[in-house]
């Protein structure tokens, strides 16, 4: 898929300038000011937190209006939810992120069984069970950081009163499939680990 950057989104993030509809395949200014590195799924290089907070509302405004402009794109909601969560409009920015998974976009699915997992205080408390179905969702759509988070919390025992039929195989699966996406030493070294981890657990 070619991948063209869309200068008239460029203008609108300097100028403010009115943009028109944005195809999918196009980046717009929200992926520029907004979009996740992670993300399997995102346009251009994404901006790391740290570059994406320093100008939160130009890029709050920036994907309001882009998303306003194409209003269907899971993309565009997920990167607008990342921004307004980082800015501490937590609930619009949970609602967000939560809409773009249900969606099914695999970042999205990814984040918001992040927050599920971990809670937040002005919103609620840690909730693994809802966290799970968005993470197996991900994991089985090949989210690399789903995969490893997943089959990590399922060695802790974090998904035991869930209600949801989960194996060691099927974790295994997910961790091998992702061996080979593992970008430094670390990664591989915990990878490894969590490979041998589940193969004891599945011959057990």
């Amino acid at each position: 898929m070619r991948l063209v950057i869309n200068f008239g989104a460029l203008l609108l993030v300097l100028f403010g300038a009115a943009a028109p509809a944005m195809a999918d395949d196009v980046i717009t200014g929200c992926d520029l000011l907004a979009g996740h590195p992670a993300d399997p799924d995102k346009l251009g290089a994404g901006a790391s937190s740290a570059l994406v907070k320093k100008d939160l509302p130009t890029a709050i405004a920036t994907c309001r209006r882009d998303l306003g402009n194409d209003p269907e794109n899971a993309r565009l909601r997920y990167n607008l939810g990342r921004v307004l969560y980082y800015s501490g409009q937590f609930k619009e920015g949970f609602a967000e992120v939560s809409a773009a998974a249900e969606q099914q976009h695999r970042q999205a699915l990814f984040v918001a069984g992040l927050i599920y997992g971990d809670g937040q205080a002005e919103l609620f408390e840690p909730q693994p069970c809802k966290a799970l179905p968005l993470w197996l969702e991900a994991a089985r759509q090949d989210h690399y950081a789903a995969r490893i988070s997943l089959a990590r919390n399922y060695l802790r025992g974090e998904y035991a009163g869930c209600g949801v039929d989960l194996n060691a195989a099927e974790m295994r699966g997910f961790v091998e499939s992702a061996a080979g996406e593992t970008k430094s030493y670390y990664e591989s070294l915990l990878v490894s680990y969590l490979i041998e981890q589940l193969e004891d657990t599945d011959q057990n």
